[in-house]
């Protein structure tokens, strides 16, 4: 067991226990102070120790006197996993406290507005909330519930706060909100901002604030420091944020953002060959084949292919046109099979092949030339083949070449 110790993931090592102890305590650690970081490893029978656990702290809770006698309460998030709900509880001695509140586990604060003399307060936390949703049948009756409702089990607990020791704040009179980025908006190329609350007056004694999207909560999220990160959906529009004083007074400020220039990236799911002139099957009488590639779906950002021959390149030749490919019947051509493929350039890995076939059902270029002198041989001039024959000269179609 590790705990984080003077600086930002400085972990320090604690103790080592067994697993069927299921718990530990710390006895170091002072809850009415501070929250505490802690991460776990297993040990293994090499001697060797796992990659550490996900951060886990516990939840830190403060008060101070509200407007009219109100008490506010303040903690920070637990970590570790999100929490669906704070229970927020209150008693006239510490061991006999009860429920006066729920907030949902994405709020920091709580006013109590009748708030009696004396009184003791603490939270209660647990149902980590998860997106993954099971379906139960409870009494007979089929219901849809989060998966952490089933095993309630992990639950946390606040330090206790009495609130004869809360103390006199100066409160929030106005928020700025304000960035550090020097152009306050969204855009493909500055996709998040680093907003802060700028609070006065300067001698106000919480300087933090809650942050909330209050419109436009599609196009952008916030976390709990201010960062703002446009969504990749590629929508843009107008939100509005909020930075909310958490000293109980009630203060907050509101700033719209301009979300521009988002777009999303469609890629290509599917393509289909098929040939629109020839058939697919090349002669001498049929030369030329034309191949269509149908590409969905039809809003692909990039939507360019690569045509490619991945065999009979000493069969046929290419010219591709976007989204059509001429294969042409080479003079040297022998019976065989074509594999042509079309490939999405935009990165999915998307391809489609279609198979052509060359029958020249015997037929050869020396058929067709007379056989009154001596045999043929084949002759190179200009980089072309010919069939020589005596002193005449024949095109592999067999025509004299005068």
């Amino acid at each position: 067991i590790y705990k984080e110790e003077g600086s930002t993931n400085n972990w320090v090592r604690q103790a080592e226990i067994a697993l069927s102890a299921g718990s530990w305590i710390d006895l170091a650690s002072d809850p009415s102070v501070r929250k505490n970081r802690y991460r776990m490893t297993y040990g293994t029978t090499f001697g060797a120790e796992s990659n550490m656990s996900t951060a886990h702290s516990s939840t830190h809770l403060q008060m101070n006197v509200g407007l009219h006698g109100a008490v506010n309460l303040m903690w920070t998030k637990y970590e570790g996993g999100t929490v669906d709900q704070y229970r927020i509880l209150r008693g006239a001695t510490p061991d006999n406290m009860s429920v006066i509140a729920t907030v949902p586990g994405t709020e920091y604060t709580y006013t109590d507005a009748d708030a009696p003399e004396d009184a003791y307060y603490a939270l209660e936390y647990d149902n980590l909330y998860f997106e993954k949703w099971v379906w139960i049948t409870a009494s007979g009756a089929p219901a849809h519930m989060p998966a952490a409702y089933l095993a309630a089990t992990r639950s946390g607990h606040s330090n206790i706060m009495a609130s004869a020791d809360k103390s006199e704040v100066t409160f929030a009179e106005k928020i700025n909100i304000c960035a550090m980025e020097r152009n306050i908006e969204l855009t493909a190329e500055q996709t998040s901002l680093h907003l802060y609350a700028e609070i006065l007056p300067a001698m106000a004694t919480y300087k933090r604030a809650s942050w909330k999207i209050v419109s436009g909560a599609d196009l952008a999220t916030i976390d709990d420091n201010g960062l703002l990160v446009a969504n990749t959906d590629g929508l843009n529009g107008t939100l509005r944020v909020r930075a909310t004083a958490i000293d109980g007074s009630g203060i907050y400020a509101e700033k719209d953002i301009v979300v521009s220039g988002m777009f999303k990236e469609v890629l290509t799911e599917s393509i289909t060959l098929n040939s629109i002139s020839g058939g697919t099957t090349l002669t001498r009488n049929n030369t030329q084949v034309i191949v269509e590639a149908t590409v969905t779906p039809t809003d692909i950002t990039n939507p360019s292919l690569t045509w490619e021959l991945l065999s009979g390149a000493d069969k046929v030749s290419i010219s591709p046109n976007e989204n059509t490919c001429t294969v042409t019947l080479l003079e040297t051509a022998a019976d065989g099979e074509v594999l042509l493929s079309a490939t999405a350039q935009d990165g999915s890995g998307v391809y489609a092949t279609i198979s052509l076939v060359v029958s020249l059902n015997g037929e050869t270029a020396i058929d067709n030339i007379p056989t009154d002198t001596t045999a043929p041989r084949k002759i190179l001039i200009n980089d072309q083949i010919f069939i020589l024959r005596g002193e005449k000269v024949y095109t592999l179609q067999g025509q004299e070449v005068k």
